[in-house]
């Protein structure tokens, strides 16, 4: 019964290497803003109300409110949003999450477990301390078998050794004891589940909850998250368009050879891409980031920008070529994030950006589907994202913009769909 009890442990301690992975989100430092200057402080010696100056490229310690600056969050570790969020005076940050291109002032509002991801790892550590109902059911059963088994034993010693002798007695009470032997149940289980789980996470499956794993037989939906699972959770560049006497390669070459200096995702997808095409990259002078807006810098004697928002191009008067400009709209449709090259106050060319989907994916769903269970994604980004990769997958059905709080309900949702499951 200890050594059940003990390979049960032993598989727990396993899977909360995925709460680990969570409290790796959370920065030990903060920036304290004291009388104005930064000073580096613990993260437990903030109090709420305090500000705190997050610098580009650095995690947000705190669930705070921006009192001053702009900014792209990357949060997708928290909402599973692929696309930068913009975020300004008074709109609210997430502990965990990723600044990208703008310093910030936060002002304290939620610390330690009153937080976002504090709340997350109480739900994977409840999960993970969970027991199924047949393994509730065998540890009962161990239980009541054992009882059961030593008065036996103990009423044929008597037995026996009234009707014969003590050793005769003796080798009968110890065979029924072997034989009853209700240690094998309760060991058996634990056993079972401890083999199962590790032979899933080998397959890269990760059972968080022991009566999932009993209520899989029953299931006709599987529910993915987006980013990182069905997608690989980077920006890849899908499109590239370029105006008349520039080639794709041209676009991509002076796009890169700009980002290549940016921490921003858009710019590490646009560089991967640049790199994978053994494209060359030429070094830019007066490199200068605009936050929630793009990059600026000097090529070849020029003054070169990349703009990831439109509204760059409002702000300068710029226009849109037109073989460029109905493409980009086509590919905004699809959830693609657009990023515009300019030079000499004209814009030269243009690339498309998406989570791209992995291939692996695609077959993953394909068997699902041959196997008579349907399929569903659900995601923190947007409609428009989901849409597209929904599309590519051929899922079933899609929930978008959902915050992590907020996707219990839609399993909710799909299992009075379904033709019986109750557990996932």
């Amino acid at each position: 019964m200890l050594l059940g009890h003990w390979l049960e442990m032993a598989s727990v301690a396993k899977a909360e290497n995925a709460l680990d992975a969570i409290s790796k989100l959370l920065p030990d430092k903060a920036e304290k803003l004291v009388n104005g200057k930064p000073k580096m402080v613990l993260v437990s010696e903030l109090s709420v109300g305090d500000l705190v100056l997050v610098r580009p490229g650095t995690r947000i310690p705190i669930d705070g409110v921006i009192t001053d600056g702009t900014s792209s969050i990357d949060e997708a570790a928290i909402t599973g949003e692929s696309k930068p969020v913009s975020k300004t005076v008074n709109d609210k940050v997430v502990a965990g999450t990723v600044n990208q291109d703008g310093s910030i002032k936060v002002k304290v509002t939620e610390l330690g477990d009153d937080t976002a991801l504090a709340g997350i790892m109480r739900l994977v550590a409840e999960a993970q301390s969970s027991k199924s109902n047949v393994q509730v059911l065998a540890d009962k059963a161990a239980f009541y078998l054992t009882i059961i088994a030593i008065v036996t034993a103990i009423v044929t010693f008597i037995v026996w050794l009234v009707l014969k002798d003590v050793g005769f007695a003796l080798e009968r009470s110890v065979t029924v004891l072997i034989i009853a032997c209700p240690h094998a149940l309760g060991l058996a289980i634990p056993l079972v589940v401890s083999i199962s789980t590790t032979l899933s996470a080998k397959n890269g499956l990760l059972v968080r909850k022991r009566l999932a794993l009993e209520s899989a037989r029953k299931l006709d939906w599987v529910l993915f998250d987006k980013t990182g699972t069905l997608t690989k959770g980077e920006h890849g560049v899908t499109d590239i368009w370029a105006t008349k006497g520039y080639s794709q390669e041209d676009v991509l070459h002076l796009t890169a050879s700009l980002e290549q200096n940016s921490e921003h995702i858009v710019g590490k997808g646009i560089v991967r891409r640049a790199e994978s095409d053994h494209v060359h990259l030429d070094k830019v002078a007066d490199f200068k980031a605009l936050p929630g807006l793009g990059v600026q810098g000097t090529l070849h004697g020029n003054e070169v920008y990349i703009a990831a928002s439109y509204r760059y191009i409002e702000e300068n008067k710029l226009t849109v070529p037109k073989e460029i400009a109905n493409a980009v709209k086509q590919a905004a449709k699809e959830g693609k994030t657009e990023v515009y090259l300019i030079t000499n106050k004209k814009v030269i060319g243009a690339l498309g950006l998406a989570d791209i989907v992995r291939e692996e994916s695609k077959q993953t769903i394909k068997t699902l589907r041959e196997m008579g269970i349907k399929t569903a994604m659900i995601t923190g980004d947007t409609d428009e994202v989901a849409a597209y990769v929904s599309k590519q997958l051929g899922l079933d059905q899609y929930f978008a913009e959902v915050r992590p709080e907020d996707k219990s309900a839609k399993v909710k949702e799909l299992q009075k769909r379904s033709k019986g499951c109750n557990g996932w």
